[in-house]
């Protein structure tokens, strides 16, 4: 069975329903998501410095 999903909320639902879990989802700017991949450490762009050992080792624009 094939279901048109219309927004993640409603998919996050679906999986809510389907696993029993209780995920959440809140949406961010991209600035705040930005703010998140500055403060690991993660450059905007692959011209930029990565830090070692980094828990997210890639460039985070465009993300």
């Amino acid at each position: 069975m094939r279901v048109k999903l219309e927004t993640i909320s409603k998919f996050i639902e679906i999986g809510n329903e389907a696993t029993g879990n209780n995920v959440s989802y809140q949406e961010i700017t991209d600035e705040q998501n930005y703010a998140i991949f500055d403060a690991m450490g993660v450059p905007r762009t692959t011209d930029g410095k990565f830090k070692k050992d980094s828990e997210a080792p890639f460039s985070s624009d465009g993300m």
